[in-house]
């Protein structure tokens, strides 16, 4: 099949072939054979996208049958030789920033980090299904390098599955636009079957072996005691804000860096998680830091706002961030993960035997299994101020059993 239609000069538009009445969409299209006779081939659809299929469709079955060097040269080429990698580069400079920026930013560093380098060169007319599952499943079973603080954040993992959905939805997303465009006939990434549950089954495989060998644990699991010294030790440095707000809010580093003072509520007593902090990439342009907003309704939300939490709100300046430089700007998460690494050191948290050095997500683990553990809230009072989709998010990853707790079981068997 070629990668370009061939058209009639006729069309000064790109879809002059195709006329909108009584609700369908008639495609009409002149064709001409090389002895100069001209015929016109018809169809009706119910949509504009089908209609644009359609049309395609008898392009391209003209143009293998029938279509010779002197009738090419009398037509005009509709260029769709776009690759894969130019599509989506003109996606995230022209089409994704009408969507919601958090979206156009995720998109963009999805674009930049994981589609381009393996798929970038593959032409838009070539991009087939099958291409995709490869190219997702690879993905599911790739080592990256994590983000984040010092021990076992540093230590490459498999990307989540959600992860490579979200790649998968921008990449179809992507696709889609092309289609309408008329760049490619249909989206090869709509309806793609992927074994999702097979992914996960294996990962959680993977995870039991992880947990019956000799290597260090990956989480780790901070007490109260340890974390009220580290709190006591970070009062007066750019790090404690941070450091009240994941341990008192359980909130995410992004959440928490992308407070402003206007979102503690004195009045109310509540603190509004809206936003998150994170550095939006674009190709062809530096990358920026800024505030977006959070996607799900989950992890919208109005957390009650605990006495340590007001007292400190109270002695904030308005409009700034709530978690901020020296100079009063909002704080790179890089920098805030290495102020949390200086915390836990003055702490005497790092270097314990047997145990990883505590990360920023260790606060928020703390403050999870706290709540479960220590104080009996009932996990769907947790998972929703923890901002889960789901309460199995909550049991699976953030409760834990402590030695305290099968004790206490214990204890109440006669």
């Amino acid at each position: 099949m070629p990668s370009s239609v061939f058209r009639p000069r006729r069309p000064k538009t790109q879809d002059a072939d195709i006329v909108p009445h009584k609700g369908l969409y008639l495609v009409n299209v002149r064709l001409r054979r090389e002895s100069g006779e001209e015929f016109r081939k018809q169809a009706r659809c119910h949509a504009k996208a089908e209609a644009r299929k359609k049309r395609n469709e008898f392009y391209e079955e003209f143009n293998i049958l029938e279509g010779g060097a002197e009738f090419r040269e009398s037509l005009v080429v509709v260029e769709t030789g776009y690759t894969l990698g130019a599509w989506l580069e003109e996606c995230v400079s022209t089409h994704w920033p009408k969507r919601v920026p958090a979206t156009a930013a995720d998109y963009a560093q999805v674009v930049k980090r994981h589609i381009i380098p393996e798929l970038g060169e593959i032409r838009l007319t070539n991009l087939t299904a099958n291409t995709l599952r490869k190219f997702l499943y690879a993905l599911a079973d790739k080592e990256v390098a994590r983000s984040g603080g010092g021990g076992s954040a540093n230590r490459p993992a498999k990307l989540a599955v959600l992860s490579v959905k979200r790649i998968l939805t921008a990449l179809s997303s992507g696709l889609s636009i092309a289609v309408e465009c008329g760049l490619i006939a249909s989206n090869p990434a709509i309806g793609l079957k992927m074994r999702w549950e097979a992914i996960e089954s294996g990962r959680k495989r993977e995870l039991a072996s992880a947990e019956n060998s000799e290597d260090e644990p990956e989480k780790r699991l901070l007490s109260t005691t340890e974390v009220e010294r580290l709190l006591e030790v970070s009062k007066g440095t750019i790090a404690y804000p941070l450091v009240l707000m994941q341990t008192k809010l359980g909130l995410r580093i992004g959440e928490a860096l992308g407070l402003r003072t206007e979102d503690l509520d004195l009045s109310g007593n509540v603190v509004r998680v809206r936003r998150q902090l994170q550095r939006i990439e674009t190709l062809g342009e530096p990358s920026r830091l800024a505030p977006v907003e959070l996607k799900t309704k989950n992890a919208r939300r109005e957390i009650p706002m605990p006495e340590s939490v007001r007292h400190f709100a109270a002695t904030l300046k308005p409009k700034q961030p709530v978690v901020r430089t020296v100079e009063g700007g909002w704080m790179e998460p890089r920098r805030g993960q290495r102020e949390l690494r200086a915390a836990f050191e003055k702490a005497g948290l790092c270097g314990v035997p047997g145990q990883p050095d505590p990360t920023s997500h260790s606060l928020r683990f703390f403050w999870t299994s706290h709540l479960l553990n220590d104080l009996k809230v009932p996990v769907t009072v947790v998972s929703r101020l923890a901002g889960h989709a789901q309460i199995q998010t909550t049991l699976t990853y953030y409760s834990e059993a402590t030695e305290g707790n099968l004790k206490d079981a214990m204890a109440l068997i006669e």
